[in-house]
């Protein structure tokens, strides 16, 4: 390998392209889709640096987002059947999304475990 000359580099300039494509926000278009679990753990948060997890129950799902048979995308997310609120009484992100999944599952009388397996 071969040192560069740092001064060189001051008549050189980043290409635009190259930092509009580093910076684009990686969307998936609108559309049913689905989704392909390819982690999920059932943890209790162990880092206080994150409070919304930090000694609480919860899962952690990364999933591929499939259309077609084809790998559109992929997510990660955490979701708590423990109930948290925020100053206004308003559920967490975490327990919102755990609600939101077990309605639209129909699991409302489920345990979390028959809730986990699904």
């Amino acid at each position: 390998m071969s040192e560069l000359n740092i001064s060189d580099l001051y008549q050189k300039k980043t290409d635009e392209k190259l930092v509009t494509d580093a910076n684009r926000m990686p969307t998936v278009p609108t559309g049913a889709y689905t989704l392909q679990v390819t982690n999920l753990a059932a943890l209790v948060g162990d880092n206080e640096k994150f409070p919304p997890l930090y000694q609480r129950e919860h899962a952690h799902l990364r999933a591929n987002l499939e259309k077609d048979g084809k790998r559109m995308g992929a997510i990660w997310f955490d979701v708590s059947w423990v109930d948290k609120r925020n100053e206004d009484g308003k559920l967490d992100g975490p327990a919102k999304l755990w609600g939101q999944a077990v309605k639209a599952l129909g699991l409302m009388e489920a345990s979390v475990g028959k809730c986990w397996r699904r």
